[in-house]
C-alpha cells in the first residue's frame, strides 16, 4: 500500500493470502489499522486447507509506515509481524503458528503491546526474532 493511504480492516474480516515466489505479503508504506476488539475478530491466515507457518510471508511495515492493530488473529505466516523502522502498536492480538511471529529492526520502537498471546511460533533466530 503507498505511503499516503490508509487501509481500514474492519471487525468480522478474513483475509487469506498464500506464499508465492517473493508475494503473500502485505507490504504497509502507509497506515494500516485493524479496528476489532479482541483476538480473532480480524484473521489474517493461509488459504490452504493444511497449512504450515511459512504459508504466507505475513506483514512488512516498511519505514515510515504506522498501525493501530485492535483485534488481530495472525496465523500460518513466514514471519507475521515484521517491523522495518516502524513503531509497534499492538492490543489483543493472537500470534498463532508462525515461523516467527513479531521482528523489529532499525529504529522501531513498542508504543503499546498490551494483551499480545503467543502460541505455537517458532523463533530460530535471535536478535531479529523478538518471539
Amino acid at each position: 500500500m503507498a505511503s499516503n493511504s490508509t487501509l481500514e480492516i474492519e471487525s468480522g474480516a478474513q483475509v487469506k493470502a498464500s506464499n508465492v515466489g517473493a508475494t503473500g505479503k502485505l507490504s504497509v508504506n502507509g497506515r494500516l489499522v485493524v479496528g476489532g476488539i479482541n483476538a480473532g475478530d480480524v484473521t489474517f491466515s493461509s488459504i490452504f486447507s493444511a497449512p504450515s507457518n511459512t504459508s504466507w510471508n505475513g506483514i512488512i511495515f516498511n519505514a515510515g509506515s504506522s498501525s493501530l492493530i485492535k483485534g488481530l488473529t495472525i496465523k500460518d505466516a513466514k514471519d507475521a509481524l515484521n517491523y522495518v523502522s516502524s513503531n509497534i502498536n499492538l492490543e489483543n492480538v493472537l500470534l498463532s503458528n508462525n515461523k516467527t511471529a513479531v521482528k523489529a529492526f532499525g529504529s522501531s520502537s513498542v508504543i503499546k503491546a498490551e494483551n499480545v498471546m503467543f502460541e505455537n511460533n517458532v523463533t530460530n533466530k535471535s536478535p531479529s526474532g523478538l518471539w
